[in-house]
């Protein structure tokens, strides 16, 4: 009955067997004590590494932030001055335009300067009748006055120049 030829694995026949391989290795206590506090140094530095990561993080983003809160303060202030700026250019424009209707009034004043200075001096001659003859009453320059019956104005002279 022959069987597989074991003559190259290492066992013989008919004495001791014999273990050809080698035995696991079973660490010592002095080697596990050591092996656990390898562990603890490196799950500790590998926890500090995380939170100087955290922290950079953290930093970077506060960063960030305040860049951010600047870009946006910058923003508000551009705004503003833009928007100080168009009132500015708006009141501006405002006066310039009440300007030129008062440069057109003044014109058109200026226009109409001799009727008005014919219409004061006509006042002028009845407040100086009336105050004669001791009834003044002011009249509102080139309104017609209503005093007594008399009426001043251009076409009334001749009875303002008497005293009743």
């Amino acid at each position: 009955m022959g069987g597989a030829s074991q003559g190259n694995q290492g066992i013989t026949f008919g004495g001791r067997r014999q273990i050809t391989t080698p035995a696991p290795k079973v660490p010592s206590l002095a080697e596990k004590e050591r092996k656990r506090r390898e562990d603890e140094a490196e799950a500790e530095r590998m926890r500090h590494q995380a939170e100087e990561a955290e922290r950079q993080l953290r930093s970077e983003r506060e960063a960030a932030e305040e860049r951010a809160r600047a870009a946006e303060e910058q923003r508000w202030a551009e705004e503003t001055r833009k928007q100080r700026e168009l009132e500015k250019r708006r009141i501006a424009e405002e006066k310039r335009k009440w300007d030129e209707e008062e440069k057109k009034w003044k014109v058109e004043d200026f226009r109409l300067w001799p009727q008005a200075s014919e219409v004061d001096a006509e006042a002028s001659e009845v407040r100086t009748l009336w105050s004669e003859c001791g009834r003044l009453e002011v009249p509102i320059a080139g309104l017609p006055i209503h005093v007594e019956g008399i009426r001043a104005h251009p076409s009334a002279r001749t009875h303002l120049g008497r005293c009743e």
